[in-house]
């Protein structure tokens, strides 16, 4: 479940992505068809500007600085023909270059059920990129408040399935999301839209992830010698909300030195880091500078809080039981299906961090129900 290989049924034949290894694709823009895929398998792996600029992007810019993005140069660098009342989705991406390794970010719009897609519109004349990041504009900047940014038309696919306009929102200061629940513009990993279909407890619909797995052109991104980047995955860190809060804008806490796995810094699953925003490690009484952080009888805390990360694994093994003894010396991670150990504070970075309504009716075992305020 936290590794990254994912196995689909496709055309009753399997196949298999590795996000640890390098590919070779055809541009084949011809058909984006939605394959019937109800589920999936994971397999062990060892391994200050307030104006924004619509501009036609003619090349690909990341390539000028060492990163290719190849589904660029599968599309076409033009506006499109459009009836009056065509649909037309647009596909918003971020390589986000200010971390240990570049990594893909899409935008997903959370309709109303709570499930997220791609943001779409019915086309009514004019030029369509400008309307499509016009839009894309005023979201943005609603509700990220982020006047350092800049999105770029890089063109568009067609297929049977309907037209795909395709715009970077490049040079985006980062800034820890908090989220709210009226928050419309999700960004999300392609590892969560691929292997957990979620980001947080919003789903992913079928016809995105389906999207990417028929094209992983839109996938990988490379550096200028044509090697793959490590597409990181998500972890999490669940807590007392001002701990989750210092976590987060801080950094996490190292394992202690005499413990199992040595030092390193240890992440787990969504499930997990809510159990741990609910209550406290052993369900006892806590205090900070005397002050009862904790209510009830079973260590509930009064606030709870969770932070998302992504995750870079490197070489990375599996292990049930106790750890593998002086791992790092072999490995960059360690996991045993649950929690995560990664050797370095190089590899995780903070995307996200959220407040739980810790009044739910939610026990333990029943963890999987319970809401993120947001």
């Amino acid at each position: 479940m936290l590794n990254t290989l994912c196995n689909i049924t496709k055309k009753a034949k399997k196949e298999y992505i590795d996000f640890s290894k390098k590919y070779s694709f055809s541009s084949d823009t011809s058909d984006d068809t939605d394959v019937e895929a109800d589920g999936y398998d994971f397999i062990k792996n060892n391994n200050n500007n307030d104006v924004v600029h619509l501009t036609l992007s003619k090349t690909n810019k990341s390539k000028k600085q060492g990163i290719i993005f190849r589904a660029l140069d599968t599309l076409t660098k033009t506006e499109p023909y459009l009836k009056i009342n065509e649909k037309v989705e647009i596909c918003l991406f971020r390589i986000v270059k200010d971390s240990y390794k570049p990594y893909l970010l899409y935008g997903l719009y959370q309709d109303d059920d709570k499930t997220l897609r791609f943001p779409f519109f019915k086309y009514t004349g004019g030029l369509v990129s400008h309307y499509a990041m016009n839009e894309m504009n005023t979201v943005i900047k609603k509700e990220n408040h982020n006047k350092s940014y800049q999105l770029d038309y890089k063109g568009y696919s067609r297929s049977k399935n309907g037209v795909k306009l395709w715009i970077e929102c490049d040079n985006f200061t980062y800034s820890l999301e908090t989220n709210k629940l009226t928050t419309k513009l999700r960004w999300g990993m392609v590892s969560e839209i691929i292997n957990q279909r979620k980001i947080l407890e919003l789903i992913v619909r079928p016809e995105v992830t389906h999207f990417l797995l028929e094209k992983p052109e839109y996938i990988f991104i490379y550096d200028q010698n044509e090697n793959v980047f490590e597409t990181p995955i998500v972890g999490y860190v669940g807590g007392y909300y001002k701990k989750i809060i210092s976590i987060a804008a801080i950094g996490k806490e190292q394992e202690d030195a005499v413990s199992d796995t040595g030092v390193c810094y240890k992440f787990t699953t969504y499930n997990s880091a809510l159990r741990d925003a609910f209550w406290t490690s052993n369900y006892s009484h806590k205090k900070i500078n005397n002050k009862n952080i904790t209510t009830g009888n079973m260590g509930r805390y009064k606030r709870g809080g969770l932070a998302r990360f992504i995750l870079f694994l490197g070489k990375h093994t599996m292990y049930e039981g106790i750890p593998i003894k002086n791992w790092r010396n072999d490995y960059d991670s360690i996991s045993d299906g649950f929690d995560i150990y990664v050797a370095t504070e190089q590899q995780y970075k903070a995307l996200s961090y959220y407040e739980i309504d810790t009044d739910q009716n939610i026990k333990p075992t029943t963890i999987h129900n319970a809401n993120i305020t947001y």
